[in-house]
């Protein structure tokens, strides 16, 4: 990472915020990932209801 070329206390913050972007967004496309299957499930079971 850029820590490790750099080596200043910056660097050491900049890697550790693009590593906590990382994780916000797995998180994000996980939550969504789970919201659009139970979206989906509804919707399966309404059809299979008619």
């Amino acid at each position: 990472m850029l820590a490790t070329i750099l080596k200043t206390s910056v660097a050491t913050q900049i890697s550790i915020k693009i590593m906590d972007a990382f994780v916000a967004m797995r998180h994000y496309i996980s939550n969504n990932l789970i919201e659009q299957k139970n979206i989906n499930n509804m919707v399966l079971n309404h059809d299979n209801n008619k």
